[in-house]
Protein backbone atom coordinates (compact mmCIF):
# COMPACT_ATOMS: atom_id res chain seq x y z
CA UNK A 1 0.00 0.00 0.00
CA UNK A 2 3.15 2.48 0.38
CA UNK A 3 4.04 2.21 -2.65
CA UNK A 4 0.85 3.59 -3.59
CA UNK A 5 1.10 6.65 -1.91
CA UNK A 6 -1.71 8.66 -4.11
CA UNK A 7 1.47 9.70 -6.81
CA UNK A 8 -0.42 11.23 -9.07
CA UNK A 9 -1.71 14.29 -6.49
CA UNK A 10 1.33 14.30 -4.85
CA UNK A 11 3.31 14.60 -8.53
CA UNK A 12 0.88 17.55 -8.89
CA UNK A 13 2.01 19.08 -5.62
CA UNK A 14 5.79 18.62 -6.24
CA UNK A 15 5.39 20.67 -9.64
CA UNK A 16 3.88 23.52 -7.39
CA UNK A 17 6.78 23.51 -5.42
CA UNK A 18 9.30 24.18 -8.23
CA UNK A 19 8.27 27.66 -8.33
CA UNK A 20 7.95 29.95 -5.04
CA UNK A 21 7.52 33.43 -3.94
CA UNK A 22 10.09 35.87 -2.19
CA UNK A 23 8.93 36.77 1.45
CA UNK A 24 9.73 40.31 2.59
CA UNK A 25 12.41 39.65 5.44
CA UNK A 26 11.65 39.83 9.09
CA UNK A 27 14.47 39.71 11.78
CA UNK A 28 13.02 37.38 14.32
CA UNK A 29 14.29 33.46 14.17
CA UNK A 30 13.25 29.92 13.94
CA UNK A 31 14.92 28.27 16.60
CA UNK A 32 12.50 27.62 19.08
CA UNK A 33 10.04 26.01 16.56
CA UNK A 34 12.34 24.41 14.72
CA UNK A 35 15.30 23.58 16.25
CA UNK A 36 17.77 22.43 14.59
CA UNK A 37 21.16 21.31 15.19
CA UNK A 38 23.44 18.26 14.81
CA UNK A 39 21.85 14.75 15.82
CA UNK A 40 18.60 16.08 16.22
CA UNK A 41 15.37 13.75 14.99
CA UNK A 42 11.65 13.12 14.94
CA UNK A 43 9.96 10.35 14.75
CA UNK A 44 6.52 10.56 13.32
CA UNK A 45 3.57 8.18 13.04
CA UNK A 46 1.85 8.52 9.72
CA UNK A 47 -1.69 7.24 9.06
CA UNK A 48 -3.86 7.31 5.71
CA UNK A 49 -7.71 7.73 5.62
CA UNK A 50 -9.45 7.04 2.36
CA UNK A 51 -12.60 9.27 1.64
CA UNK A 52 -14.80 7.16 3.59
CA UNK A 53 -12.15 7.98 6.81
CA UNK A 54 -10.98 4.44 6.64
CA UNK A 55 -7.32 3.84 7.56
CA UNK A 56 -5.56 2.33 4.54
CA UNK A 57 -2.06 2.78 5.60
CA UNK A 58 0.02 3.11 8.59
CA UNK A 59 3.99 3.68 9.17
CA UNK A 60 6.38 5.63 10.89
CA UNK A 61 8.89 7.96 9.37
CA UNK A 62 11.94 9.89 10.86
CA UNK A 63 13.62 13.15 10.02
CA UNK A 64 16.63 13.51 11.27
CA UNK A 65 19.63 16.77 11.00
CA UNK A 66 22.72 14.98 10.19
CA UNK A 67 25.02 17.59 9.07
CA UNK A 68 25.67 21.39 8.62
CA UNK A 69 27.07 23.40 6.18
CA UNK A 70 27.12 27.28 5.16
CA UNK A 71 24.26 28.12 3.35
CA UNK A 72 24.88 31.70 2.04
CA UNK A 73 25.01 34.24 4.83
CA UNK A 74 23.45 31.44 7.00
CA UNK A 75 24.05 28.57 8.60
CA UNK A 76 21.93 25.53 6.56
CA UNK A 77 21.51 22.07 8.40
CA UNK A 78 21.19 18.67 6.29
CA UNK A 79 18.16 16.72 6.80
CA UNK A 80 17.36 12.62 5.99
CA UNK A 81 13.94 12.31 5.48
CA UNK A 82 14.80 8.28 5.87
CA UNK A 83 13.33 7.84 2.84
CA UNK A 84 16.35 7.84 0.30
CA UNK A 85 16.59 11.89 0.13
CA UNK A 86 17.82 14.86 1.74
CA UNK A 87 17.13 18.44 2.30
CA UNK A 88 18.96 21.29 3.38
CA UNK A 89 17.19 23.70 6.20
CA UNK A 90 17.95 26.99 6.46
CA UNK A 91 16.80 29.90 8.29
CA UNK A 92 16.95 33.48 6.55
CA UNK A 93 15.30 36.39 8.02
CA UNK A 94 12.32 34.69 9.77
CA UNK A 95 11.63 32.41 6.87
CA UNK A 96 12.69 28.79 6.87
CA UNK A 97 13.60 27.76 3.89
CA UNK A 98 14.11 24.15 2.37
CA UNK A 99 15.95 22.75 -0.66
CA UNK A 100 15.20 19.40 -1.73
CA UNK A 101 17.67 17.01 -3.90
CA UNK A 102 13.89 16.14 -5.93
CA UNK A 103 13.91 19.68 -7.05
CA UNK A 104 16.86 21.41 -6.56
CA UNK A 105 15.02 24.65 -5.29
CA UNK A 106 14.77 26.96 -2.31
CA UNK A 107 11.22 26.75 -0.72
CA UNK A 108 9.86 28.73 2.20
CA UNK A 109 7.52 26.63 4.30
CA UNK A 110 7.16 28.62 7.44
CA UNK A 111 7.70 32.21 8.70
CA UNK A 112 7.86 33.10 12.30
CA UNK A 113 6.35 36.42 13.75
CA UNK A 114 3.13 36.72 12.09
CA UNK A 115 0.42 38.27 13.23
CA UNK A 116 -2.53 35.17 14.01
CA UNK A 117 -5.20 35.02 11.00
CA UNK A 118 -2.07 36.73 8.70
CA UNK A 119 -1.78 35.20 5.22
CA UNK A 120 1.87 35.13 3.11
CA UNK A 121 1.80 33.91 -0.68
CA UNK A 122 4.37 31.19 -1.01
CA UNK A 123 3.66 30.39 -4.70
CA UNK A 124 1.71 31.19 -7.64
CA UNK A 125 1.94 30.82 -11.38
CA UNK A 126 0.29 29.07 -14.14
CA UNK A 127 2.18 25.70 -14.80
CA UNK A 128 1.80 24.43 -18.95
CA UNK A 129 -1.11 21.81 -19.41
CA UNK A 130 -2.41 21.79 -15.21
CA UNK A 131 -3.35 25.08 -14.83
CA UNK A 132 -3.32 28.36 -12.66
CA UNK A 133 -2.26 27.34 -8.49
CA UNK A 134 -1.45 29.28 -5.68
CA UNK A 135 -0.05 28.55 -2.47
CA UNK A 136 -0.28 30.39 0.98
CA UNK A 137 0.58 30.11 4.28
CA UNK A 138 -1.65 31.18 7.40
CA UNK A 139 -0.82 31.85 10.82
CA UNK A 140 -3.88 30.59 13.46
CA UNK A 141 -2.00 31.78 16.58
CA UNK A 142 -0.12 30.18 19.37
CA UNK A 143 -0.85 28.24 22.82
CA UNK A 144 -3.08 26.07 20.35
CA UNK A 145 -3.87 22.75 22.50
CA UNK A 146 -2.40 19.91 20.96
CA UNK A 147 -2.78 16.24 22.58
CA UNK A 148 -1.33 13.27 21.13
CA UNK A 149 -0.10 9.91 22.64
CA UNK A 150 3.08 11.42 23.55
CA UNK A 151 1.98 14.18 25.68
CA UNK A 152 0.15 17.42 25.35
CA UNK A 153 1.68 20.63 24.06
CA UNK A 154 0.99 24.22 23.32
CA UNK A 155 1.87 24.35 19.49
CA UNK A 156 1.83 27.30 17.57
CA UNK A 157 -0.84 26.20 14.25
CA UNK A 158 0.00 27.45 10.91
CA UNK A 159 -2.10 26.11 7.75
CA UNK A 160 -0.60 25.68 4.08
CA UNK A 161 -3.02 25.88 1.79
CA UNK A 162 -2.74 24.70 -2.14
CA UNK A 163 -5.14 25.04 -4.54
CA UNK A 164 -5.05 24.55 -8.08
CA UNK A 165 -7.90 24.44 -11.00
CA UNK A 166 -6.43 22.51 -14.00
CA UNK A 167 -6.98 22.57 -17.41
CA UNK A 168 -9.54 19.90 -17.29
CA UNK A 169 -12.20 21.82 -14.75
CA UNK A 170 -10.92 19.47 -12.15
CA UNK A 171 -10.15 22.03 -8.79
CA UNK A 172 -7.83 20.48 -6.13
CA UNK A 173 -8.12 22.08 -2.67
CA UNK A 174 -5.26 20.82 -0.40
CA UNK A 175 -4.49 22.03 3.23
CA UNK A 176 -2.48 21.04 5.39
CA UNK A 177 -2.19 22.25 9.17
CA UNK A 178 0.73 22.26 11.35
CA UNK A 179 1.49 22.71 14.80
CA UNK A 180 4.54 23.26 16.28
CA UNK A 181 5.92 23.50 19.97
CA UNK A 182 9.02 25.37 21.17
CA UNK A 183 12.04 23.76 21.36
CA UNK A 184 10.25 20.37 20.28
CA UNK A 185 9.76 21.16 16.75
CA UNK A 186 6.51 19.46 14.85
CA UNK A 187 4.29 17.51 16.92
CA UNK A 188 1.53 17.08 14.96
CA UNK A 189 0.15 17.31 10.64
CA UNK A 190 -3.21 16.91 9.28
CA UNK A 191 -2.65 17.15 5.80
CA UNK A 192 -6.38 16.60 3.71
CA UNK A 193 -6.93 16.81 -0.35
CA UNK A 194 -10.04 17.94 -1.68
CA UNK A 195 -10.76 17.11 -5.23
CA UNK A 196 -13.69 18.60 -7.36
CA UNK A 197 -15.42 19.32 -3.33
CA UNK A 198 -14.98 15.90 -2.72
CA UNK A 199 -12.32 14.77 0.25
CA UNK A 200 -10.08 12.47 -1.57
CA UNK A 201 -7.32 11.61 1.10
CA UNK A 202 -6.44 12.44 5.04
CA UNK A 203 -2.54 11.65 6.08
CA UNK A 204 -2.11 12.70 10.06
CA UNK A 205 1.39 12.80 11.18
CA UNK A 206 2.21 12.33 15.11
CA UNK A 207 5.17 12.79 16.31
CA UNK A 208 6.29 9.32 18.88
CA UNK A 209 9.71 10.19 20.09
CA UNK A 210 12.44 13.28 19.52
CA UNK A 211 15.84 14.56 20.12
CA UNK A 212 16.27 18.16 20.17
CA UNK A 213 20.67 19.28 20.80
CA UNK A 214 21.30 22.66 21.83
CA UNK A 215 23.01 24.64 18.85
Amino acid sequence: MRALRFFSIFFIFAVLDSCRLPFEPYTTNLEHLVPLAYGNYWMYNVRQYDEKGMVIDSFYETVSVIDSQKDGGSMGYVVDYGTGHLGLWSEYHGDLYVVNDTNGNALPILRYPMNPGETVPLTKGVIHDLGKFEKNLKYFGENQSVVIPTGSYSCYHYETITMLDTSNRMQLYRTQDSYYAANVGLVEEVDSTVINGVMTRTEVRELTSYRVNDN
